[in-house]
């Protein structure tokens, strides 16, 4: 009868609606999972700096000898190190995923600024030179640490994205697929509502 077909026309509208619904949960879900996968990988990275920050400041506490310019370096290891991880860290770009002439000229960008960073902060000319020129291993360490930090960070972020994004696509081309336009959260509450309303048992009309 007409007014059966009417019935069963509403009850696909309200399983699609069901399956609406489902699918914005799931979706919401997976952005609150997104979002907490990309906290985790900022932890790390900011692990990962703090551990290369106290490898530039291991170094410098380990200048013993009678020279003054170790002496000065042992001394002010805690500002040097501050100062150059603070530079490093905001110049790293220059150097990430950097090779061959591209990262040597990063490198050289990187040590400029530490020379006018070193003197700026009262450390002798012999004592930068002795960092930057003579004992060329501090530079290339304290560079590769945050180097590789900020590389795996970077590949981490982009493949999060990606398979986050994937799966988002995914969710849209189901509701898509749905004969009704996916409608927004509230509107298929309501709906859902209606529906529930319809489905409880009611007296069919008699002729």
């Amino acid at each position: 009868t007409e007014y059966g077909l009417t019935e069963i026309k509403n009850r696909n509208e309200i399983n699609s609606k069901i399956e609406q619904t489902i699918q914005l949960i799931k979706e919401e879900g997976k952005e609150r999972q997104y979002a907490n996968n990309i906290a985790k990988g900022e932890e790390r990275y900011q692990n990962d700096i703090e551990d290369a920050k106290a490898k530039i400041k291991e170094t410098l506490l380990g200048f013993n000898g009678r020279y003054p310019v170790l002496k000065e370096l042992k001394e002010n290891a805690d500002a040097i190190s501050d100062v150059t991880s603070t530079i490093v860290e905001e110049n790293v770009k220059s150097v990430v995923n950097k090779s061959g002439a591209e990262l040597e000229k990063g490198i050289n960008e990187i040590r400029n600024k530490l020379r006018k960073g070193y003197k700026s902060m009262g450390i002798s000319e012999q004592a930068s030179n002795y960092l930057l020129k003579e004992r060329t291993g501090f530079i290339y360490s304290a560079i590769a640490g945050y180097k590789s930090a900020a590389e795996e960070h970077e590949r981490y972020n982009q493949k999060i994205t990606a398979y986050y994004k994937g799966a988002n696509n995914a969710t849209k081309a189901t509701m898509r697929d749905s004969k009704i336009p996916p409608p927004s959260p509230s509107s298929v509450l309501l709906g859902l509502t209606a529906g529930i309303i319809w489905c409880f048992p009611h007296a069919l009309p008699t002729k």
